[in-house]
């Protein structure tokens, strides 16, 4: 019998000879040995560390086939493919695995004006006081990285200080029943339908929650005049109740009148017949009294328009004109912007003031029609298709696109996200795991139990809850064939922990639990900084004064903020920092009405104190500091 050596690997018949106990040895299957005398040893005998093969087989130095290659990315996988940076490729030779060639990786950021770093900011670790490469601009700079976390505070994962949130409770699972009229209110927590509201009209299919936990509920007619109703998130919000129990749906099998349930707040027109309302969200408008649950954003597909309502009556406030888009699904990112997809392969981003201007991106699918969209916490995007085995993510800050096959799931509809990853929903009857970084997908989980006759099929949304569970809406699949199916599945685990029947032809496409919502900024929080000038005295109290004290200049800051949010900066002077707490603040200005620099009339010498004052008025949009910069002079000796 004839055997085929493979170069470093041996052949399975002949006889492994590993003198040194390593595994490593001629004839054996983990490879030559270079010193088969010392255990330490065995793949490089040239001094440098042994690769952990275990943890990386693709480490230079670890076995291989001869001849094969690989591509190679030895850098934090987010920076692959951002600014500069690519990766490369390695070959094996001499039964080991090669280093990394023609890989452009990640360099200390420099004041260039260059993404060095690959992290898609520009000389963000090297930028003056002032901001960009300015040499004559010297001083202090506070954030990103030395921002900190603090009382009302957090620093968003790219270093940047914003307002702290409460993350959005949702026990609630709202179900659009497209066949029967209807909308299903499911407690995520007991797996049990609560209670089931005629919604007076035909195809309800999208649904959105607001900040007081109401469902806005879209029916959407293609021919006729679609149609927006409100249902109350809790009893003590129906219509007319004046102490006494409202009258109202206590389940599946007590469906009442439209028009008699005092849970069905309301319902009003949208748009004119024909125009055929697609898109759905909720802005983060708290209203006057701090209490509005936010205005509500209908999307006119073939009318190419939004509509804005009034979150509390339903009142049409603007129509906004969307040239060449057609507006399909919609949400919010925390910053306060909305985020839109037309199906042909479009991307927009807008704000809620009225003058703002609507930003369209291509989105580079190459099979299908985009489908829906959600939003995660720091406000990536995941995006899903129809006829297409893809799910897409997009980073609004790097402005990358990435794209990922999804290779024998069919029709990937709903999606959603969690604080650390996201979901989509397969029509197959599957639901995806997708990772953020990198982005992948890391496993499909079946909706069917295997301990009951229910087998989910054309399964179309998908939303996560403040349990740790994800809820998955299936058209089909109930065993009598009379009831779509809600699956509740543990994030964790991936375990199929209920099945509940809903009502015929549910759809559900938006944000079926609230969670989407993305939590309420604390409405006003502070940080402060001192900063200590050329600082000599602060070094060594007793040394001579090298020429003449600090001249304090400017203050410059960089930040973001949408409609309603605002940066106040002070600052207050001192001799020294135990002086501090003495002084008296002095306003400097107040963002957006004021732009920096902001100049310092303060003494010479001595320590200045900044601090700035986030604030929103509304339940999105807190305004991010990316940095604060103080600029003085220290003349050098007479």
């Amino acid at each position: 019998m004839s055997c085929l050596l493979l170069a470093g690997l041996g052949c399975g018949s002949e006889e492994c000879t590993d003198k040194d106990g390593d595994g490593f040895g001629a004839g054996c299957k983990a490879g030559a040995d270079c010193d088969d005398s010392d255990e330490a040893r065995a793949l490089r005998c040239d001094g440098t560390p042994e690769p952990d093969c275990d943890a990386d087989p693709y480490a230079p130095g670890c076995p291989c086939l001869t001849g094969a290659s690989n591509v190679c990315y030895p850098a934090p996988p987010l920076t692959e493919d951002v600014s500069a940076c690519h990766g490369g490729r390695q070959h094996c030779l001499g039964g080991a695995w090669g280093e990394c060639e023609n890989a452009v990786l990640p360099r200390f950021e420099q004041c260039n004006g260059e993404d060095d770093d690959c992290d898609g900011k520009v000389d963000e670790a090297a930028l003056s006081p002032c901001g960009g490469c300015n040499a004559t601009c010297i001083g202090g700079v506070w954030g990103p990285a030395p921002f900190a976390a603090g009382e009302g505070l957090e620093v968003t994962e790219r270093g940047e200080l914003t307002l702290a949130r409460d993350e959005a409770m949702s026990e609630t699972v709202w179900v659009p029943n497209t066949a029967e009229g209807t909308v299903s209110k499911l407690d995520a927590r007991a797996a049990v339908e609560l209670a089931r509201y005629a919604t007076g009209g035909a195809s309800p299919e999208r649904v959105v929650v607001d900040y007081r936990a109401d469902a806005w509920v879209l029916e959407r007619s293609v021919d006729g005049q679609s149609s927006l109703i409100k249902l109350a998130g809790d009893r003590s919000r129906c219509n007319g109740t004046d102490g006494a129990p409202p009258v109202t749906s206590g389940g599946p099998d007590d469906v009442l009148a439209f028009g008699v349930d005092a849970c069905v707040l309301l319902r009003v027109p949208v748009g004119e017949p024909g125009e055929v309302a697609s898109s759905l969200a909720v802005d983060g408008t708290r209203g006057p009294d701090g209490v509005l649950g936010g205005n509500v954003w209908v999307g006119l597909e073939r009318a190419e328009r939004l509509l804005v309502l009034d979150g509390d009556t339903g009142e049409e406030l603007r129509s906004v004109p969307l040239d060449a888009f057609r507006p399909y699904a919609a949400a919010f990112d925390p910053w306060g912007d909305q985020w839109l997809i037309d199906r042909r392969g479009k991307l927009l981003r807008m704000g809620t003031a009225s003058d703002a201007e609507p930003e369209v991106i291509d989105v580079p699918v190459q099979c299908y029609e985009l489908e829906a969209l959600a939003i995660d916490r720091w406000g990536s995007l995941l995006l899903s298709g129809f006829s297409c085995e893809r799910v897409s993510a997009y980073d609004p800050v790097t402005r990358r696109f990435q794209q990922r096959l999804t290779e024998g799931l069919r029709t990937p509809r709903g999606v959603a996200t969690d604080a650390t990853q996201g979901w989509v929903a397969y029509t197959s009857g599957e639901l995806g795991r997708v990772g953020r970084a990198p982005f992948e997908l890391l496993e499909t989980l079946p909706l069917a139990s295997g301990t009951t006759d229910v087998v989910p099929f054309e399964s179309i949304a998908v939303s996560t809850d403040s349990l740790g569970q994800v809820w998955v809406v299936s058209t089909l699949g109930w065993p009598d064939g009379e009831a779509g199916v809600a699956t509740r599945v543990e994030a964790e685990s991936g375990e199929v922990t209920a099945q509940v029947p809903v009502g015929l032809g549910p759809r559900g496409q938006g944000d079926l639990t609230g969670t989407q919502l993305l939590g309420r900024f604390a409405e006003s929080a502070a940080a402060t900084q001192v900063f200590e000038g050329c600082g000599f005295e602060s070094l060594d109290p007793d040394a001579d004064r090298a020429g003449e004290a600090t001249e304090w200049r400017a203050l410059h800051l960089a930040w973001v903020g949408a409609e309603g949010a605002a940066v106040k900066v002070e600052a207050r002077h001192a001799e020294a920092r135990d002086g501090l707490a003495e002084a008296s603040w002095r306003e400097l200005g107040t963002l957006p009405a004021d732009s920096p620099p902001f100049d310092l009339d303060f003494p010479d010498d001595g320590v200045v104190e900044v601090r700035i004052t986030l604030s929103t008025e509304g339940w999105l949009g807190a305004p991010r500091i990316a940095r604060v910069g103080l600029e003085w002079h220290c003349p050098g000796p007479d």
